[in-house]
């Protein structure tokens, strides 16, 4: 998939500069002179399936603020940091042909610059469905489930269930619970919102993920006998779903994309710069030329959502720092290069491109057929949420920690257990280098291109965990990675790996001394256990005051877990603890018996409230 609109904040790729000058010429043309970074060609891309073009755009500004500012107020501004979903816009990227758009995934528009969606299809609730131009049957299952009650969690709901019927026309009970980690509720308790989307899982309703339009009747069964809509609209105007309201923005798009260049915008006052690489060549130009302050972004998730809570300067406005950004501050935006953004195999394991997305990776390591493969996918699946996970990738995640060693990232934790290594480039002379992930300190001034994932024998024993607050969408407390080498003749350990994060401020912790007790003995040895965990007790102390106490319970009860695990006979008791917990599928139900007197209908009568219908659109 390309790049666009995907990747987690943080110097991803590199530090401030402190060289002078313009910016160079490059093989491929630029979008502004050598000197300078005045603004570029308008922003253009598809909303709700028509083609807009802004005008020189603010890369301060993100898209949920110019959404609600130009009318579109279904999408809700709520958290601000993308932890609640209110805010779930679907966009797609430009197919590789270049003729139509890619399937639709669901991102927080309170985290993404409104500068980073050009090129884009974007769909906000009111593309799904409106009382004027008719609803979704989403939206209609939601009412008549009475799954809205203050409606502001509503639309991110409807929009997060929209793409994922574009992705997958009939999901399971269990992939729709899955899809909502980054939607929040406080006022139904869940149980009628997944009554509703469970009940489209089990639904067989042609083209469910197609839009509706009140004149020509619902696209979902029978929708073939409908004659192709010719863009006009029997109530008058052009309808807004028409297919040629999008070919403009389709063929700006794949201008765009054959053009290249480096493409500039520029903050109204004058503060920040945003400028938009397309080729590896053309970053390190950027980044070995600029004599401002720059930091490398894709689509500004951590910046937002994690960022503030360890720098006092983020820059993103008032609910993102507390200090305001630099006089002078250069952003680039790295989404679009291709060189950055891959998956490949080989001998030496899984390579993930430091733009490889939360979600692709998943996908890759579970598909890997390695022995650490389904535990780094499984454990990035709790990170975060579907919104996020969309959008920020390996490589910004994993910077975002090296420069901010307190926050807790899962993903360089298990990538050091791992034993992954990082593949760095000198924008200056273009040299490749590699370097193990728990040795990587810093990134100031180079690229990270990729991540290297070694696979590791059958013999192998791999295992990372987590304690947090949420089972989703919350940063661990506690993390870990264990892995062990073991001789396939006798199953003695010949290697180990012990690795925790979340319990120092310098970053991840290895427990050397620890691994040292496990070499060269069996995994069930007599006293072993015992052994290790006093080690280990000695050796990882959380330095967290407040927490110190039960991070050190949980450093010990994640170790313990692991090593239950490796033994060849435990009691059911004891194999219990060693087992990890999927959670079932939700159930609930609703009885009104003994509620309700027909004789006294409507009062006591169980109907959808008045405003169901609007808030599912984010009308009201």
């Amino acid at each position: 998939m390309a790049a666009l609109m995907r990747g987690i904040i943080g110097r991803c790729c590199g530090g401030p500069s402190t060289s002078a000058g313009g910016l160079r010429h490059h093989d491929q043309p630029i979008n502004q002179p050598a000197v300078g970074y005045p603004t570029s060609a308008p922003l253009t891309f598809v909303l709700n399936g028509q083609t807009v073009e802004v005008a020189d755009p603010d890369p301060k500004v993100l898209v949920v603020d110019w959404l609600r500012q130009e009318g579109h107020t279904g999408t809700k501004r709520s958290c601000a940091e993308g932890g609640c979903g209110a805010c779930t816009i679907m966009i797609q990227e430009l197919s590789q042909d270049g003729k139509t758009w890619e399937k639709g995934l669901p991102i927080n528009s309170c985290l993404t610059p409104l500068v980073s969606i050009g090129g884009c299809k974007v769909t906000t609730v009111e593309g799904v469905g409106t009382k004027e131009e008719g609803y979704h049957p989403i939206q209609k299952k939601m009412a008549a489930c009475n799954a809205s009650q203050c409606g502001m969690c509503t639309p991110g709901f409807v929009v997060n269930m929209y793409a994922l019927l574009q992705e997958n026309p009939k999901p399971t009970a269990e992939e729709v619970e899955r899809r909502f980690d980054g939607n929040l509720c406080r006022c139904t308790g869940y149980r009628p919102i997944l009554d509703a989307f469970h009940s489209l899982a089990t639904t067989d309703i042609e083209d469910l993920a197609g839009a509706p339009c009140a004149t020509r009747g619902e696209r979902g069964a029978g929708a073939a006998t409908l004659p192709a809509c010719a863009g006009g609209c029997a109530k008058g105007g052009s309808c807004k779903k028409a297919e040629g309201g999008e070919a403009a923005g389709i063929d700006a798009a794949r201008a765009r994309r054959e053009a290249g260049g480096v493409t500039f915008y520029r903050s109204g006052d004058n503060s920040t710069t945003w400028a938009q690489p397309s080729t590896l060549a053309q970053l390190c130009d950027l980044m070995s030329s600029s004599s401002s302050p720059y930091e490398i972004v894709a689509s500004n998730t951590g910046i937002r959502g994690v960022k503030k809570y360890y720098d006092n300067a983020a820059w993103g406005g008032d609910d993102a720092g507390t200090a305001a950004a630099p006089s002078e501050t250069l952003l680039i935006n790295i989404s679009r290069i291709q060189e950055l953004n891959f998956v490949q195999q080989n001998s030496n394991g899984v390579e993930l491109g430091c733009l490889t997305t939360l979600r692709d990776a998943i996908e890759a390591l579970a598909d890997s057929g390695g022995v650490k493969g389904a535990a780094l996918s499984a454990h990035i699946a709790k990170v975060a949420s579907q919104q996020v996970r969309a959008a920020a990738t390996i490589g910004g995640n994993l910077s975002l920690h090296i420069k901010y060693p307190a926050f807790p990232s899962d993903v360089a934790t298990i990538l050091a257990g791992a034993g992954a290594s990082a593949t760095l480039v000198d924008p200056e002379t273009k040299k490749e280098s590699s370097v193990a992930v728990e040795d990587l300190k810093s990134v100031e001034g180079l690229v990270l291109k990729s991540v290297v994932i070694p696979l590791g024998s059958p013999a192998n024993k791999f295992f990372t965990d987590r304690v947090a607050l949420r089972h989703q969408n919350a940063h661990a407390i506690v993390n870990a990675a264990f892995g062990l080498d073991l001789d396939p003749a006798g199953g003695t350990i010949r290697g180990a790996r012990i690795f925790f994060g979340g319990v120092s401020a310098a970053g991840v912790v290895r427990a050397p001394k620890t691994e040292a007790i496990l070499i060269g003995k069996s995994p069930s040895a007599d006293g072993l256990m015992g052994q290790a965990l006093s080690a280990l007790s000695q050796e990882v102390v959380p330095d967290d005051g407040r927490q110190k106490q039960y991070k050190f319970s949980l450093i010990q009860s994640l170790f313990y877990k692991f090593l239950l695990g490796l033994q060849l006979h435990l009691s059911p008791q004891l194999a219990s603890a060693a087992a990890g917990f999927d959670r079932p599928v939700s159930t609930g139900l609703v009885d009104y018996k003994g509620a309700q007197d027909p004789n006294e209908f409507p009062v006591s009568e169980n109907m959808p409230k008045v405003e169901a219908l609007t808030n599912t659109s984010g009308e009201t």
